[in-house]
């Protein structure tokens, strides 16, 4: 799934080492001077220091020649593929692959899918006009579906033996209630969904793939004033809420009655030990980046929390959606305002 932002987490089942992980989406550039299982053998080599969720795990790229004025970000994860992007002054010793038309694009058009044996494709959608969307693709794989978090997916199966009449498909995604509830609601100007929504793919503990939406829904008052220290708006926030939706991949009609909501959270409602409850009655809390547990059938939602809007002091949530319960926090301060975390899946 090509969407901005995502997220994993799983315990290690016995390992040192976690299954799944909570990866920073900003990459660091630095110098790798050990070498073991996790760094990747190329004259532009790649470190992952990895951690238990909710803490982040990162990824350091080793590139001689990088452009560091320009951040490295993650655009993209499918199961153990990290697919990301480094700005280089020379020609890097790795592989390119052709370069699409026009050659400046957004990074949420592209997706890489894993082919097993070490094999990867990688597929980008791009508009070509008014009316009329280009699939670039490098390799063969399965179906891709490229994210817009209000409108719906398109799917494209690369799989499809006559590539001439294959066609894009249009999954649309259920409105949140905050947004129904409102009268003649089809009228409403919507915000940028990217730090409220979040969609994910993953196979569930019965082999079948399914789709999940993670939403977050916030009771707030804007005010008429700024922070001192951030210069963002304030808000007054009575409470926030987390919902999951889920769906089997490939059933029903294709319509939005295709979606279950499986779990609707409030944060007044969440259960806590003593500490964690402190941290959880403050009810100015800003959240945001809404992701859930790739594991199976669990449903885990990490949030993102700060007390002031875009601060970059945050904590990262959490929430056991099935029993109401806050399981961890992790505190971390990240001075790039645009910060995202994404899916990481370690293959033991």
């Amino acid at each position: 799934m090509a969407s901005h932002n995502s997220a994993a987490a799983a315990s290690s089942h016995g390992s040192s080492l976690p299954a799944c992980v909570l990866l920073s989406s900003n990459i660091c550039v630095g110098t790798c001077s050990r070498r073991d299982a996790t760094t990747a053998a190329a004259e532009t080599s790649n470190k992952l220091s990895l951690a238990q969720p909710p803490r982040l795990s990162n990824l350091t790229v080793c590139c001689p020649g990088a452009d560091l004025t320009v951040q490295p970000t993650i655009i993209f994860t499918a199961k153990n593929l990290i697919l990301f992007r480094v700005a280089v002054r020379r020609r890097p010793s790795l592989t390119l692959t052709p370069s699409p038309k026009p050659e400046c694009f957004h990074d949420g058009f592209v997706g890489v899918l894993p082919r097993g044996g070490g094999l990867y494709s990688i597929a980008a959608l791009l508009a070509a006009g008014l009316d009329e969307l280009e699939l670039c693709r490098f390799g063969e794989a399965g179906a891709m579906g490229w994210v817009d978090l209000w409108g719906g997916i398109l799917f494209y199966d690369l799989l499809r033996e006559d590539q001439d009449t294959a066609k894009l498909r249009h999954l649309p995604l259920p409105l949140p209630s905050d947004i129904l509830a409102i009268e003649d609601w089809k009228g409403v100007k919507l915000n940028c969904p990217d730090t409220r929504r979040a969609v994910f793919a993953l196979i569930k503990d019965d082999g079948k793939a399914h789709l999940k939406l993670a939403d977050l829904q916030t009771t707030c008052e804007r005010l008429p004033y700024t922070y001192i220290e951030t210069r963002w708006p304030v808000f007054a926030i009575d409470d926030w809420a987390a919902t999951v939706w889920s769906m089997e991949y490939g059933s029903g009609s294709g319509s939005c009655e295709d979606w279950h909501e499986d779990f609707t959270v409030r944060a007044s409602d969440i259960i806590s030990d003593e500490v964690r409850s402190q941290l959880l009655k403050r009810q100015n809390l800003v959240v945001s980046e809404p992701n859930v547990s790739l594991n199976g059938d669990e449903y885990v939602v990490f949030v993102v929390a700060r007390t002031k809007f875009k601060h970059p002091e945050a904590w990262l949530l959490a929430i056991d959606m099935r029993n109401c319960t806050l399981l961890g926090v992790a505190e971390f301060s990240n001075e790039n305002l645009w910060f995202s975390y994404r899916p990481a899946i370690r293959e033991t």
